[in-house]
């Protein structure tokens, strides 16, 4: 193996979920993809850094402040506290609940 694609499987491992074989898998993968491909991964990570923060409102991550979900709820008199972003998404995704999150 070589020292550029142990660092690709190393860095891989990160992700939540992926271990030492699932890593070394898309490694291989991303070897047996068009360059164009593994530029635009590699853009989209990177650009990823500079367009993203946390909302000042809610914490939720946005590439503005206030995020959408901040800027249009109705119902700023009710407060949902939710553990992970991942969680607004869900909550948000139902369409009953229109006050803020946090």
């Amino acid at each position: 193996m070589t020292p550029a694609i142990d660092r690709l499987i190393r860095a891989l491992r990160i992700l939540p979920g992926v271990g030492r074989k699932t890593a070394t898998r898309h490694a291989y993968a991303l070897l047996n993809f068009p360059e164009s491909s593994v530029t635009e991964l590699a853009d989209a990570l990177t650009g990823l850094i500079g367009a993203v923060g946390r909302c000042d409102e809610c914490h939720n991550w946005t590439e503005q402040s206030p995020c959408d979900l901040c800027a249009h709820r109705t119902a700023a008199d009710q407060i949902c506290v939710v553990e992970h972003p991942l969680d607004v998404a869900a909550i948000d995704g139902t369409g009953r609940f229109r006050g803020l999150f946090h």
